[in-house]
């Protein structure tokens, strides 16, 4: 009787330990918490690199480069920032300007994020005065977006680009988005 109790009392507190390991592990989003110390460098299949750490902010996938008075830090889409990454290792990445609180990134990330194909070449987005932002696209081309209305101005600008590739095939510096009504275009000073 004493064997049978032993037995029921084992098999009742594996079945409410697996119970709760499946709760937790459902709640951390299907991932075991391996009480990792310290940052970890894991690449993913496509190269990338994936942060992990053992606090809740896992997966951190480096999305830009902020620029901070005289600091540049890797930062994810959420504008969080990624210890102990060295933003040498990420040129390749966008670099955030004129932005006092990271978290404002996910602003411009939001945006950028609407048009794959045009988000593919900024290289810089520079937040002024706080209020509005200018986007440096194919290294040479500024983009000058509007306080109100950015997201659909640069949609607008990425259906126009697809269509006429004006910002490729014509030696243009400056796309100015600012006007509600009409889209103003400068060329470099060397066009004629």
């Amino acid at each position: 009787m004493r064997r049978q109790f032993f037995y029921t009392l084992v098999n009742s507190v594996f079945a409410i330990s697996t119970f709760v390991f499946a709760v937790n592990w459902l709640l951390a989003g299907g991932r075991l918490d391996l009480g990792l110390e310290h940052i970890v460098l894991v690449p993913d299949v496509g190269g990338n690199e994936l942060y992990i750490s053992k606090n809740k902010e896992r997966h951190k996938q480096p999305y830009a480069r902020w620029k901070s008075k005289q600091n540049t830090k890797v930062v994810d889409r959420h504008g969080k920032v990624i210890p102990n990454t060295s933003p040498d290792k990420f040129s390749d990445l966008l670099l955030v300007i004129g932005v006092d609180d990271a978290s404002e990134i996910s602003i411009i990330a939001d945006t950028l994020d609407l048009t794959p194909e045009l988000k593919k070449r900024v290289t810089t987005a520079t937040r002024i005065s706080g209020r509005r932002w200018n986007v440096t696209v194919d290294k040479n081309v500024d983009v000058f977006l509007p306080e109100i209305g950015f997201k659909d101005a640069w949609t607008q600008l990425a259906e126009i680009e697809e269509e006429l590739g004006m910002m490729r095939e014509r030696d243009i510096a400056v796309v100015d988005l600012r006007f509600p009504d009409r889209l103003v275009v400068r060329t470099s000073k060397n066009t004629r």
